[in-house]
């Protein structure tokens, strides 16, 4: 299979290169509807079904930078005093859909750059045409070149295209929630999983440029987060769940998480329990632990309660086969708790009685001693930086 699929690449990225050529002589001599064909010939390349995502991608990048030059011909003509509207029309006459969206989303990127109309009104229109790609991987792939040509476009306060940015957040949330789906119908077995995995950064682009939109602020995200929340509850799906709720942690500054802490936990509790809400939590708090070793950080008092309150849930039947990834936790737990009040040994006392709590659960019932002498001690396992041995009973 790995042989095929090189031999798909390599015969495809031939073509391509060819195929540009030829864009690029019929563009330079002024034959813009001879260079618009060669490069609906070359987005076909982009139907074969037999592609795996991994080559999928390597043609999609390719005829991605391609497409850049079609699009700065596009901008241009309207230096030379002609509506690029015209061309926006013009390309919906390709004859195969997907290469009709490809080139409607390339000149409604040149569009909205030379603002003729609104920006708002062409997004909306893409991401309504957009709904007829419904094989996943298509579908992904094309919403994903839309927010790269659109990367730098959406309305936003400082008023270079026209809109608000309320019209940005709910444009990407809309397309978030959409390719979220498409993702999901590729499936949640074990290989299916691999494959999901392999374009999971698709979907989080949507989770990207949200955050980077100027007009984002904590009052936007609070207002946002129920919705985004909902979303991530609602499609039940552990893997999605599992990559949106750690995209959401790292791409949105620590101040919006400190903020909203309550609600993102309460989102944890009611989340699949094939998810590793442990992993999330460790991920979480030790962002937050490097954000508070800025002496000029400010941690609300009621971070401490609200962790040690929702790892204490965890301490269930469930514990005895994830114990040493509560004692992971613990440990970042710890970690956190020493930054931002290194004297407060009362907190230090709360944390290691929770790690005793989990151990008196554990079927064997060893005991585990964190000393300082038994780093000589030739049966202890090093974890998280400390010493552990086992005591006899």
């Amino acid at each position: 299979m790995a042989s095929d699929q090189e031999t798909f690449i390599a015969e495809a990225q031939t073509r391509l290169v060819q195929g540009a050529v030829l864009m690029r002589q019929s563009l330079e001599a002024g034959e813009l509807g001879e260079g618009i064909q060669f490069a609906e010939a070359m987005l076909k390349e982009l139907r074969n079904p037999d592609l795996s995502p991994a080559s999928y991608y390597v043609l999609f990048m390719q005829i991605f930078n391609d497409l850049k030059t079609l699009e700065d011909t596009f901008i241009a003509r309207k230096q030379g005093g002609r509506r690029v509207g015209v061309l926006y029309d013009s390309v919906q006459e390709a004859e195969g859909v997907l290469e009709r969206m490809y080139l409607m989303a390339t000149a409604g990127s040149a569009y909205i750059e030379v603002q003729e109309v609104p920006a708002k009104e062409v997004i909306e229109d893409l991401l309504e045409m957009a709904k007829v790609l419904q094989s996943p991987l298509r579908g992904l792939f094309y919403r994903y070149y839309l927010l790269k040509k659109l990367r730098d476009k959406w309305p936003d306060e400082d008023g270079k295209f026209e809109g608000r940015v309320e019209d940005s957040v709910r444009l990407l949330m809309q397309n978030l929630k959409e390719m979220n789906r498409l993702w999901m119908q590729m499936g949640s077995k074990v290989k299916k999983r691999d494959t999901r995995a392999e374009v999971s950064m698709l979907v989080g682009e949507n989770i990207t440029r949200l955050s980077a939109l100027k007009g984002m602020s904590i009052e936007k995200y609070g207002e946002i987060l129920p919705e985004l929340f909902g979303m991530v509850k609602d499609c039940n799906d552990p893997v999605s769940q599992q990559y949106l709720m750690d995209s959401i942690i790292q791409v949105f500054p620590d101040e919006y998480h400190l903020a909203t802490l309550s609600s993102c936990l309460q989102t944890f509790a009611s989340l699949h329990n094939e998810v590793d809400v442990k992993a999330l939590l460790i991920v979480l708090i030790d962002r937050l632990s490097r954000f508070a070793s800025n002496k000029s950080a400010n941690i609300p008092e009621n971070v401490f309660d609200l962790f040690s309150k929702y790892i204490e849930t965890l301490l269930n039947e469930k514990i005895a086969k994830e114990f040493k990834k509560f004692i992971v936790l613990q440990i970042s737990f710890l970690r956190f708790s020493v930054t931002i009040k290194p004297s407060d040994l009362e907190k230090v006392d709360v944390i290691l009685a929770n790690a005793v709590k989990a151990l008196q659960l554990q079927p064997n019932k060893t005991c585990l001693l964190y000393t300082s002498d038994a780093a000589d001690d030739m049966q202890c396992v090093d974890l998280g930086g400390r010493r552990i041995i086992k005591k006899k009973k």
